[in-house]
């Protein structure tokens, strides 16, 4: 069946499914892309008691800030997906990318907390385009030879850009202002920009101009969720994103405003959750290729439990190797969850079902890190007492007094609890899955 609100798996990304070099320039191509995002999840959260001090801003303006690109995340791809169909994911990676750059040195010149809300949503929309378009063009050119092997590469791609992204914040706002992180979106985006125009090749013609039909959309996915073992993988991307998106900005948070940590200290000190991504990946990809995809991923889900129950117990005078070591079980844990989950969601249905299925599960993991983010505020409000709240979120202090250290401390804490909560859930989702060996 032709679904028209999806395009499908066109000749020239069928021949670069069988072609190992091309696949590569693809995937360093969406890996610029992929280090935006590591800057931009971190970047503002290092940077937030430099802006509020430089822009007179409260918390509620920083939420407002950081919650940019989860918002634009969710919004963008729905709004702008007949033009996706239209123009085809190449032309859409492009814009996505040039709106980034554009944001990014808007942002660099906000003189108040409004202009940098608005100007976020720009930067973190043309974010959203780039990276959705991008991760469907590497699902599409997967090779045939060795799918495999391909997903844990494009795994460790990203965990290792997660590590470059955190040392690069840190280190910009040890040496500049955080203006410059903004403005270093522009040499970096442009890259990427021309990367693309020399490596990604758009869709022949007949594919393209294609009218959106919502008829369609709700017919395609509703095609996808009747493969069982893509309807478990879908849902537990979802659960684990939502478990797991919003930890990084509340510790960094913890670091800088309780523990008094410089940004390039609270960087390094996160580190251990991407580096160990790094390190596990091989090990997911070998269990991955020699047993069920679902025994790693359910693993991976149990570790990022522990970890989450693990990290619910700090407090304000935590030893640092303390944290390494939450950090640490999260950290393999993603990496056993990662590759298995997106390779038993890709197994689990047609070939020519492909690019759709992995922008519907984007769409999932989007969901996921929305939630996340909504459910940690809500979460970590709730458990202080109202003047509390008050003073915290209101206030343009950047140090956090005991008391209200010790209050966010505690709403962390059962926020980290609730997440643990999801990762079980997920992982029994996993467990209930299809037997599917990943091919």
């Amino acid at each position: 069946m032709n679904h028209p609100a999806i395009l499908p798996l066109d000749p020239q990304t069928q021949s670069q499914a069988t072609d190992p070099h091309a696949y590569r320039m693809i995937l360093d191509a969406a890996s610029i892309g992929a280090l935006m995002l590591s800057l931009d999840a971190t970047m503002v959260t290092l940077a937030l008691p430099s802006i509020m001090n430089d822009l007179h801003a409260n918390m509620w303006q920083m939420i407002c800030v950081v919650g940019a690109n989860v918002l634009a995340a969710k919004i963008m791809p729905i709004t702008l997906r007949r033009l996706t169909n239209t123009l085809g994911r190449v032309r859409m990676y492009h814009a996505g990318t040039t709106l980034f750059i554009l944001g990014s040195a808007l942002c660099g010149m906000a003189t108040t907390p409004l202009d940098l809300i608005i100007f976020r949503l720009v930067q973190c929309s043309g974010l959203a385009l780039a990276l959705l378009n991008g991760f469907t063009l590497i699902m599409e050119a997967i090779p045939t030879f060795h799918p495999n092997r391909t997903r844990g590469l494009f795994t460790l791609t990203w965990a290792m850009v997660g590590i470059v992204g955190l040392v690069l914040a840190g280190l910009f706002l040890s040496l500049a202002n955080w203006r410059w992180l903004f403005f270093l979106n522009v040499p970096l985006g442009s890259a990427a920009v021309i990367w693309g125009y020399l490596t990604l090749k758009e869709s022949p013609v007949h594919t393209l101009n294609q009218k959106f039909d919502p008829r369609g959309v709700v017919r395609f996915n509703w095609e996808l969720v009747k493969f069982r073992a893509y309807r478990f993988s879908a849902l537990a991307a979802m659960l684990q994103a939502a478990a797991t998106f919003s930890v990084p900005f509340l510790l960094i948070i913890y670091l800088l405003t309780i523990r008094g940590y410089d940004p390039l200290s609270a960087a390094l000190t996160i580190i251990p959750l991407p580096f160990l991504s790094v390190v596990a990946a091989p090990l997911a990809n070998w269990m991955s290729r020699h047993g069920e995809a679902r025994i790693p991923a359910a693993a991976g889900l149990i570790l990022q439990a522990s970890g989450l129950v693990w990290m619910a117990q700090l407090t304000p005078e935590s030893f640092y190797i303390y944290i390494i070591f939450g950090l640490g079980l999260m950290g393999v844990g993603v990496a056993l969850f990662f590759s298995p989950n997106l390779g038993a969601a890709m197994a689990a249905v047609p070939s020519h079902l492909r690019s759709g299925a992995a922008a519907s599960l984007t769409t999932f993991r989007l969901i996921g890190m929305l939630a996340s983010f909504i459910l940690a505020m809500a979460v970590v409000s709730s458990s202080l007492h109202r003047p509390i709240t008050a003073a915290l979120f209101a206030s343009h202090v950047t140090t956090m007094s005991p008391i209200l250290a010790e209050a966010f401390t505690e709403g962390m804490h059962k926020l980290f609890y609730v997440s643990m909560g999801l990762c079980l859930l997920a992982a029994g989702l996993t467990f209930v899955k299809d037997r599917t060996k990943i091919i």
